[in-house]
């Protein structure tokens, strides 16, 4: 039991270095947020800037996806199911 505890102990304070200063959870809200606008954006377009449009779009999902990756991650590693 003590042993579990500090492994416990040594898992949970090994995860700051895995995000400093930022919750990994409230990126992968914002990067869904950003999502949300862009589509939005998308459906306002008069089609004028719409290159410009499309790689904005591409790299706002893309980033989106990226994040949502880093999290499932984030958290396995924070349980002790992967290594960091």
């Amino acid at each position: 039991m003590i042993a579990q505890k500090q492994a416990e102990g040594k898992r949970h304070t090994s995860a700051p270095a895995l995000t400093p200063n930022i919750r990994i959870d409230d990126c992968a809200a914002m990067s869904g947020f950003a999502m949300d606008e862009m589509y939005k954006m998308e459906q306002r377009d008069d089609g004028k800037n719409q290159s410009k449009n499309e790689q904005l779009t591409f790299a706002v999902y893309h980033l989106c996806e990226m994040i949502h990756a880093l999290k499932r991650h984030y958290h396995k590693a924070y349980k002790g199911e992967i290594e960091p």
